[in-house]
């Protein structure tokens, strides 16, 4: 019964097998864009769009630098990021291919299906001395790779440092156990190389620390002796990498934040964010536990959003809490006292606690509640615990081991094919999500902006407004959860000023200048709609004061616009005022020397103060730059 599985999952099949379906699973992501974070590490990232040029500033500076492009907005996610190997990677592929979203996924694509093939191996060389352990790698291998929670790591291009950082950790183990093996300590160099690489991809490797000397503790002769050696040899790296990453992030232990977005654990209690109570806190955060462990064994409605509040505010007399409490312990005492019994078994829980505590948010803040790329690292865990039980089910009940295997293998594999087409787009990934996550600020935040990109443009005025309106709803609904996020109402202004209610926009923009002064995009939203509204005041209502009021407001915000200060001579003069007419145009010449309508419109404001000198001296100059400017006026 077993051999037959066994016969199944002979290493040489496995060994293009496991490569072959990662790159089939995810090959319909080849046509998908640019979406989510990709902005920040590629498509608006400076450091990646100068290419190889800007591998340098990639190393010595925070993973958001290059987009922020301000030092004190590098660190606004808690703990600061420090993530370049995934960087420089997409900083040579630019300088190759330029921005080129199918070469970026298809990168992304082979380096998941190298992973999957390196954790097959080392799974493979991990499990050779045990009792079915050929089985047990060949399933849990499968698992892992056609798992649908995977889908966000690999089917957006930013994903890849997950991926990166597991790739070389689980490396740095298979290396590790092969000294063990063998006694060269070329393979430990090797291991302690593959775990720095694996640390500048991601900081979640540095839990490999404690898994790769418990793996040899556990499967290998030397025992505890060989453990703590190979541990205090990885040691190396890890410290060499937090020497670097301090010295570039020197503020990385701010004090948590205060704002929902990069904070989680805040509560609106009386105009004003405060923090959670501490059972508040932890009994919010166990629940997440449980969430987790429930996608993964029934991955049915996966997001790629789990900010505030698609988690609600938990305690601990909600009964989801309790439940994931009892569960974790138990798998713990589970693992601990049956080390020398069930070893596959107990591993399989401590690999999973061990790599999913750096984000689990007891020990630190990670800036959110949860997220599924959290789960790429620990789900090899889950991968063989589940193999590990199929398995024995197989041993013991043939068809019903085959019958789950097989229902396992369709399910995963159809979920991971159809949740890729979900990240085709911003639009797509948004609008999809937002049936799942409907309670989060983030992704209804998100998603209002793309409807108003996707809309703003539209010739059709009715369905322009149509879809204002729906983007108004959950901007509205956002600020219902979050009532003092610049981020929508700075979207709902938008969305107001493109349905021409420049009233409305004008106010929201106000509205977060008055939260947020030094709000840059609300200070020039503000200066252009002020300049639009003054424009239709004078065009449309024929209101000449509001027009230089508005169009004066706007000039006060942005004195470097040049529409605006055509705008204010033109409302000047048409009150009369050629004096501020001519003050405004000659602003205007300092600044654009060759505009011929600037120069004849000079002239004909001399002309009626009756300075006939000065009227022809613009007027000259006006006719050297347009010979014709005399018939088009």
């Amino acid at each position: 019964m077993i051999n037959n599985l066994n016969n199944l999952l002979e290493a040489k099949r496995m060994n293009w097998f496991i490569p072959v379906l990662a790159i089939l699973l995810y090959a319909n992501t080849l046509t998908n864009g640019f979406v989510l974070d990709d902005g920040i590490v590629i498509t608006e990232n400076e450091y990646t769009q100068r290419g190889i040029a800007g591998i340098w500033d990639i190393l010595t500076t925070d993973s958001f630098t290059g987009f922020f492009k301000e030092s004190d907005k590098q660190n606004l996610v808690s703990g600061g990021r420090y993530r370049p190997l995934s960087v420089v990677l997409y900083a040579i592929e630019y300088q190759i291919f330029g921005k080129n979203a199918f070469m970026g996924h298809l990168f992304t694509i082979l380096w998941y299906a190298l992973l999957c093939f390196i954790l097959y191996k080392t799974l493979m060389l991990l499990l050779v001395k045990i009792e079915n352990g050929v089985v047990i790698a060949g399933l849990s291998s499968i698992i892992f790779t056609i798992h649908p929670i995977h889908t966000e790591a690999v089917a957006n291009i930013k994903g890849r440092d997950e991926i990166l950082a597991l790739l070389f950790s689980v490396l740095a183990l298979y290396l590790a156990v092969k000294w063990a093996d063998l006694g060269k300590r070329k393979y430990l160099a090797f291991s302690a190389v593959s775990l720095f690489l694996g640390l500048m991809a991601k900081e979640n490797s540095i839990t490999f620390l404690g898994v790769i000397p418990l793996a040899i503790w556990l499967f290998r002769d030397g025992g505890l002796k060989n453990a703590i050696f190979a541990g205090s040899m990885l040691m190396i790296p890890a410290i060499v990498f937090i020497f670097i990453r301090q010295s570039i992030l020197s503020n990385a232990f701010a004090a948590e934040s205060m704002e929902l977005m990069n904070n989680p654990f805040l509560k609106f209690v009386n105009d004003r964010y405060v923090p959670f109570t501490p059972a508040e806190r932890l009994a919010t955060i166990i629940y997440t536990w449980g969430i987790y462990l429930k996608i993964l064994l029934f991955p049915l409605v996966l997001t790629h959003d789990y900010y505030p509040r698609h988690i609600p505010i938990m305690n601990f007399s909600d009964f989801q809490v309790i439940i994931s409490l009892f569960v974790h312990i138990g798998l713990a005492i589970y693992a601990i006292f049956n080390l020398n019994k069930s070893k596959i078994l107990a591993f399989a829980i401590l690999y999973y606690f061990m790599t999913f505590s750096i984000v689990s948010n007891l020990f630190f803040p990670i800036g959110t509640n949860m997220a599924e790329r959290f789960m790429f690292m620990p789900s090899v865990g889950f991968a063989l615990l589940l193999g590990y039980a199929i398995a024995h089910l197989f041993s013991k009940y043939q068809q019903f081991g085959a019958g789950l295997l097989l229902i396992l293998f369709s399910f995963y594999s159809v979920k991971t094919f159809t949740r890729n087409r979900t990240w085709k787009d911003n639009y797509t990934l948004f609008s999809t999500d937002i049936k799942h996550s409907p309670e989060s600020v983030k992704l209804l935040n998100a998603f209002g902006g793309s409807i108003i990109d996707k809309y703003k443009e539209d010739k059709d005025e009715g369905a322009k407004i149509k879809a204002m309106d729906e983007a108004i709803g959950y901007l509205k609904k956002s600020m219902l959860i979050h009532p003092v996020f610049e981020g929508s109402d700075l979207l709902f202004g938008n969305a107001l000023y493109f349905k021409k209610d420049y009233e409305g926009a004008i106010a929201k923009y106000r509205k977060i200048l008055t939260y947020a002064p030094d709000q840059k995009n609300a200070k020039n939203n503000l200066a252009f709609t002020l300049r639009e509204y003054g424009k239709y005041a004078g065009e449309t209502l024929q209101n000449l004061d509001m027009a230089l009021a508005s169009l004066s407001e706007s000039y006060t915000l942005n004195q470097t616009d040049l529409e605006t200060m055509r705008l204010l001579a033109v409302a000047y003069g048409m009150k009369g005022q050629h004096d501020k007419v001519i003050e405004i145009l000659l602003q205007i010449l300092q600044k654009d020397d060759k505009n011929a309508n600037v120069f004849f419109n000079l002239a004909k404001a001399y002309s009626f103060k009756g300075d006939s000198v000065n009227e022809k001296l613009y007027l000259d100059k006006a006719i050297a730059l347009d010979p014709n400017i005399l018939k088009g006026n």
